[in-house]
């Protein structure tokens, strides 16, 4: 198992935006991993179970987030997504079984959002923003 926490990416003074993680191998995203990392886009390989608190936490740049299949992910924590203003959608995969309170809080864009069945009733306890439309992933 190969844990990651901090991922630094510096390349053309920081304006390297797009991120695959596709050639490690990952378990699972630590506590603040992220912490205002400048990052657009990140895809997250199916080698991955959890991703911790605070993961993406003021990546107010992410625009786009994708799950490779098939997913592994199991677990997201409290406020994983916290303050990724420039997510628009998401498509949790259907392995997840457990989202942590204000996941998604301060996700002012956030319109279209695909949860498992199981895991669609708690959009309160997620802080999905009022506005964003919530489908079955």
């Amino acid at each position: 198992m190969i844990v990651l926490f901090k991922i630094a990416i510096v390349w053309n003074n920081f304006r390297f935006l797009n991120l695959s993680l596709e050639l490690v191998i990952i378990v699972f995203f630590c506590n603040y991993s992220q912490f205002y990392c400048p990052l657009k886009q990140i895809a997250i390989p199916t080698s991955v179970k959890e991703i911790g608190e605070y993961c993406f936490y003021y990546c107010y740049n992410l625009e786009k987030v994708e799950f490779a299949a098939p997913s592994s992910l199991v677990t997201i924590k409290s406020c994983a997504f916290y303050y990724c203003s420039s997510l628009r959608e998401i498509s949790i995969p259907p392995s997840v079984t457990s989202i942590g309170s204000s996941c998604f809080s301060c996700c002012s864009n956030l319109r279209r959002v695909s949860l498992p069945q199981s895991l669609i009733g708690n959009r309160s306890s997620y802080d999905i923003n009022s506005s964003a439309s919530i489908y079955q992933s």
